[in-house]
């Protein structure tokens, strides 16, 4: 007997969406009123995205879909499963069906169909995976609707067509017959389905309650308020409503010209995890902690770290209050989220799900900071994001202090304004030296007496091997690495900066890329090997920042003799720096000879059969494949793909002891928020390795089964404070070093 209107609300109101007993009509509910809280703020900017055949009725066709997402838990068999022991499956309905395939059939049942419900239909149905139709399982499909729910035979033969169309591939099924015009619909169901899964994403969080979009904000006038606006940030300010791309100096103001770029809400991305870290500070000083979202693998990390500093426990108010920023960023609720890249730019993967991101761009900005930071492949799919944001309305903001002039090129259709900004200080003399930095010690001992140095190698060994020899000589050397535990890398990076800062201090820190743009350091000489031209640039921005120390003597010298050729950097790469860099010559170098050389160096012309752009081209023509295919495999692995690490997580066997213990205490724990504490403290012990060092020693590595879903292992290796992990002891010599 079909089920009226009146016994499917009573049904809703008491069978369960999650094993907590929220029941579906809450759960329902809670996407119903975020679906207004996202209209009430971004109406007019998504309206305006909307193809215009749809526009009149999206809203309808989001909320039907909102509304009917999860009417299908209502079978006996779901309920079952999340632990609902009060209901009885009919005879014969003997096996689960998707919720979401029956919710699409609940959606035709009480709406009838019009041909625009099939969008509606088909985001409901796509909101989770699922496996293609198998044509014996229709009877038991239609058998379920009919014993269990009263569906009328008629109907159901109806809605046996209309299975077909819905288990069509997915966005074959937008380009079915249903539409005059695929493209149109192609988009609208883009959106549908994207805001569909963040408000049920959203409304499904159970720690904390959650707001889908919190209140935007003014991003300019909070700006004009604080500060008198220079050239680059007039620039941006007057052209908003363009694809920008900004060249400027450091020190120029960057920052403060991408948060007015964002206007209402946006991503703010950077490469380097540090300098993250520093910006979230400087905009929740600017904008307010509770409208800024902080966004990377270790965010919880530093927020932990930040509160304790602050004298704040987790236990107390404020430990709930991280708790839900932490979830506010993960599901993109604040106006401005600081992030690196690989946390919202793998939507252009297309992996299941991929409209969730997408769709934010309706009404959501993106600046992209330092693009010349990342690796060929990383810039393809970067590319590739910026051009799908590009096509679907959204806007990009590029600064930088140097490009890529290739990526200039790439870019150049959907560009719609660029400036160069550039500082008439001259704040670097370069001397170009043969052999190895080894040879120059006596020198940094001499000069670290009276002055602050900062060495820069392209090896972690290397490094270490400097350190050593400086302490021999009673140096005043420090060391900084990426294979220190998190906890002493921390501390040491808090350490440079108080030591850079501080004008009495004097010595030498020797460190490797991670200087380059992670770290706010001003040094009066610097020591470096040589390495490509616009990593190279990046470090001779750590000396001299601010253009106030003289220039009439070198305050950079660059050792030609380089480790890490071949394995941190291309050969080919670094032949050409150096053959660019002896054209320019030393001396003396402002601002534009410096963009200079990366754009030659960086030109299609120069780069031409190299293998750096011949990783660039086939990341550029995989993602294109996959925007014609689709990517089977999850978000996860989008990723991956994205940042392609060949490291792996470890902590030093050393602190086995330590970490079993907070091990036990986490799997007692019973709140979320201590659960992510004690997690953080074992994180702190962790560290990355090469790939190879388990390659070369597979028995130096174990594992902790409690630690494996966190993808850690335990490495017998030496390890101390002053010099970090060293070389598991049998691991043979390889030549490829850790790149940082």
């Amino acid at each position: 007997m079909k089920l009226k209107p009146e016994e499917i609300k009573k049904l809703l109101n008491t069978y369960w969406a999650k094993s907590d007993g929220t029941t579906v009509r809450e759960h329902t509910d809670r996407l119903l009123e975020n679906l207004e809280v996202l209209k009430n703020f971004y109406k007019k900017e998504i309206e305006k995205k909307i193809p215009e055949g749809f526009r009149k009725n999206f809203w309808k066709l989001l909320r039907l879909a909102c509304e009917y997402h999860d009417y299908g838990k209502l079978h006996c068999k779901f309920q079952q499963k999340v632990g609902n022991k009060s209901v009885k499956c009919p005879r014969g309905v003997e096996k689960e069906v998707k919720h979401n395939l029956l919710s699409s059939a609940f959606l035709y049942h009480l709406e009838g169909f019009e041909e625009e419900f099939f969008l509606s239909a088909l985001a409901v149905f796509n909101h989770h995976a699922v496996p293609p139709l198998v044509e014996k399982e229709k009877p038991y499909i239609l058998k379920v609707l009919k014993e269990e729910f009263g569906f009328p035979q008629k109907e159901l033969e109806e809605f046996c067509e209309l299975l077909e169309e819905l288990f069509t591939e997915e966005y074959a099924a937008v380009r079915g017959y249903y539409f005059e015009n695929p493209e149109s619909a192609k988009k609208t169901y883009i959106l549908l389905k994207g805001f569909l899964l963040r408000l049920d994403h959203a409304g499904s969080v159970k720690e904390v309650s959650l707001k889908v979009e919190k209140p935007p904000i003014d991003t300019l006038k909070v700006i004009e308020e604080k500060f008198e606006l220079n050239d680059l940030q007039r620039f941006v300010k007057d052209n908003r409503d363009k694809n920008l791309l900004a060249i400027a100096s450091t020190g120029y103001g960057k920052s403060e010209a991408g948060a007015i770029f964002l206007e209402k809400k946006g991503f703010f991305t950077l490469p380097v995890r540090t300098a993250i870290n520093a910006l979230y500070k400087r905009f929740s000083d600017y904008f307010g902690e509770e409208n800024t979202g902080l966004l990377h693998s270790s965010a919880a990390a530093y927020l932990l770290e930040e509160a304790r500093r602050e004298g704040s426990e987790l236990e107390t108010n404020r430990g709930d209050g991280l708790v839900k920023t932490l979830f506010e960023a993960r599901h993109f609720s604040q106006p401005l989220i600081v992030c690196t890249p690989d946390q919202i730019l793998p939507f252009t993967f297309h992996y299941p799900g991929f409209e969730k991101v997408l769709s934010i761009f309706s009404y959501a900005r993106i600046v992209v900071d330092e693009i010349q930071a990342y690796e060929p492949h990383t810039l393809a799919f970067i590319v590739s994001a910026l051009k799908e944001i590009a096509a679907f309305g959204g806007k990009f903001l590029i600064t930088t202090a140097t490009l890529p002039a290739f990526l200039r090129e790439e870019l150049e259709e959907v560009i719609g304004a660029e400036s160069v900004f550039l500082t008439d200080k001259v704040r670097h003399h370069l001397r170009f030296e043969d052999g190895s930095l080894l040879n120059a010690l006596g020198r940094i001992k001499e000069l670290s007496k009276t002055s602050k140095i900062l060495v820069i190698t392209n090896t972690v060994e290397r490094a270490k091997e400097v350190f050593k020899l400086l302490k021999e000589e009673n140096v005043n050397a420090y060391l900084l690495h990426s294979r220190f535990i998190r906890r002493d890398r921390q501390q040491k990076e808090r350490e440079i900066e108080e030591f850079f800062q501080d004008n009495d201090k004097k010595g030498v820190w020797i460190t490797t890329q991670l200087a380059e743009a992670s770290l706010n350091v001003d040094a009066d000489y610097l020591f470096t090997e040589l390495s490509t031209s616009d990593s190279l640039m990046q470090r001779l921005g750590r000396v001299n920042r601010f253009g106030l120390k003289p220039t009439d003597e070198p305050n950079a010298f660059i050792f030609t003799d380089a480790s890490g050729v071949g394995t941190v950097y291309p050969k080919e790469l670094l032949e050409l720096s150096l053959k660019h860099l002896l054209i320019f010559g030393g001396g003396k170098w402002n601002e534009e000879k410096k963009l200079k050389l990366v754009e030659k160096v960086y030109s299609k012309e120069t780069l031409k059969g190299t293998k750096y752009f011949e990783k660039y081209q086939n990341a550029k023509n995989y993602i294109e494949s996959l925007h014609q295919m689709g990517l089977k495999e999850g978000k996860s692995f989008a990723v991956e793909m994205f940042r392609q690490i060949m490291d792996i997580t470890a902590i030093p066997s050393a602190f086995e002891g330590e970490v079993k213990k907070l091990l036990e205490n986490y799997k007692s724990a019973t709140s979320y928020a201590e659960k992510l504490l004690l997690r953080e403290k074992i994180f702190d012990y962790t560290t990355s390795v090469p790939f190879h060092w388990q390659q070369n020693n597979p028995r130096a590595f174990y594992i902790v089964p409690e630690l494996q879903k966190w993808g850690i292992k335990f490495v017998k290796a030496p390890y101390n404070e002053e010099l970090g992990l060293e070389k598991p002891l049998q691991v043979e010599d390889s030549d490829f070093e850790n790149i940082m």
